[in-house]
């Protein structure tokens, strides 16, 4: 293959992550046209969000076990073909029960043919086509993708607003996309593709390694608690709506912002990156920034007549937790689990990571709808401090093997 082939589908293969997972997380910037469209309570909105984490927590767990026999630009045409087709299919849906079964078949599609084909298909074509290329910054990358698409489907939402078929269009857009990716990816990926568990010891054997390492509990606990305060930002745009008088219009606007906060995030990781700065410095930061920022929330200032403040708090949540991909970086640049694939190491994690998911969208649904604003935001607190006190407890420990070492 070309490394001018090889480039570009490593590109349409990073944007395609941009692309695949709006659908279920359309409520980070749609929340309250979901909610008023369908006349849902909080509550309900956090029941469809656990519904799609609990089949993808299923989904991963078959995704590890998946054979390597299938082509892996097979899998993920599958996955953006069955993703765009319940996207139509939402843009068609009138009831909760309905929604509730399309968000639980989006936790089949886009995870099990989807999750461990592509991150075999990104190690494939940076080991063995691009084994030059610096470690590109997928993250901002994404981001772009999608803002770009989130900027089409605001637009088209205000667009069509006065005609009542405003949240349809939506979801019609981010189906047509992902039909669209599909082809691109069938048609420029490579053929064939090695999994890299091909080349090294079968699911059992990885994964009994892996929960006999007490470093990877540690990891899926720390990056449990960053996802959890992830969670929390999906739902602060509404929060904002109906704590300090925010418009429906701002919160798509939040919305937004949150994804180009992302693509500054993502750049700047990988820049310091570059730099050496040390992965852990940034990851104390992007925990006590999300400290900061849930606190500040938490206090009984007079944020209503202050927007501006808001927003700039808003912000600094969502640079801090987007700055915490640095674990990507870690991860990567360590051999923590050797022999076990990183693959199948980051697909591990993810499965833990997902529990939260499950358990905290109805929670969150729940104080949402009793108005227990501050209790939530206390919660971001806790979880910002716990993962903060797990990365210290980890870096004591890698200095402590260093010396041994020596």
């Amino acid at each position: 293959m070309r490394q001018t082939h090889a480039k570009l589908s490593l590109f349409l293969l990073i944007c395609s992550t941009g692309v695949i997972y709006q659908l279920p997380y359309i409520k980070n910037i749609f929340y309250l046209p979901l909610m008023e469209a369908f006349s849902l309570s909080h509550l309900e909105m956090g029941v469809l969000s656990s519904a799609y984490s609990l089949f993808s927590l299923f989904s991963y767990c078959l995704g590890l076990r998946l054979p390597g026999g299938y082509a892996r630009n097979t899998l993920l045409s599958m996955a953006f073909l069955s993703t765009g087709v319940l996207g139509l299919c939402m843009a068609c849906a009138r009831t909760f029960s309905a929604l509730l079964v399309l968000f639980a078949l989006l936790g089949i599609s886009t995870i099990l043919p989807y999750f461990m084909a592509s991150l075999n298909m990104e190690q494939f074509l940076r080991r063995e086509l691009l084994p030059a290329a610096p470690l590109q910054s997928a993250s901002c990358i994404r981001a772009v993708v999608s803002l770009f698409l989130g900027v089409l489907c605001v637009g088209a939402f205000l667009l069509q607003s006065p005609f009542g078929t405003a949240l349809p269009s939506v979801f019609f857009i981010y189906a047509v996309s992902c039909l669209f990716f599909g082809a691109l990816l069938r048609a420029f990926l490579p053929r064939g593709c090695p999994a890299e568990s091909e080349r090294t010891a079968g699911f059992s054997s990885n994964f009994s390694f892996l929960i006999k390492k007490p470093a990877f509990w540690h990891w899926s606990l720390m990056i449990g608690c960053a996802f959890s305060s992830y969670i929390l930002t999906g739902i602060l745009p509404a929060i904002l709506v109906f704590q300090y008088d925010f418009s429906t219009g701002e919160s798509l606007l939040l919305g937004l912002l949150r994804y180009g906060l992302a693509a500054v995030s993502g750049y700047a990781a990988v820049f310091l990156h570059q730099r050496k700065t040390s992965p852990v410095f940034l990851l104390r930061l992007g925990f006590l920034g999300t400290f900061a920022g849930f606190a500040l929330l938490a206090l009984p200032f007079p944020f209503t007549q202050t927007g501006v403040l808001v927003t700039v708090v808003f912000s600094v949540l969502c640079l801090s937790i987007y700055g915490q991909r640095e674990f990507y970086y870690l991860l990567h640049d360590s051999d923590f689990f050797s022999p076990v694939p990183l693959t199948f190491v980051i697909g591990g994690i993810s499965i833990f990571c997902y529990i939260p998911e499950i358990v905290f969208n109805p929670l969150l649904g729940f104080l949402l709808d009793r108005g227990d604003y501050t209790l939530i935001f206390v919660a971001g607190m806790l979880f910002s401090a716990l993962g903060l006190l797990l990365l210290l407890l980890r870096a004591g420990r890698s200095r402590e093997a260093s010396r041994s070492d020596r």
